[in-house]
């Protein structure tokens, strides 16, 4: 995958969890996070995404 299909996944991942609650919200996020793994710091909005994932676990 490239890094714009990681920051499209992770972004689909962040709005199921947006969408979802309790353990499927944290379940959502977290997957979110780990593909965000794959993605260099810096890169486009990969740290707004970052933050806002952080701030919802």
């Amino acid at each position: 995958m490239t890094y714009p299909e990681y920051l499209k996944h992770a972004w689909s991942l962040y709005y199921k969890a947006v969408d979802a609650e309790g353990e499927t919200r944290k379940y959502y996020l977290q997957q979110a996070k780990n593909v965000l793994g794959n993605v260099p710091s810096g890169y486009e909005n990969r740290d707004e995404l970052l933050s806002r994932i952080n701030s919802m676990l």
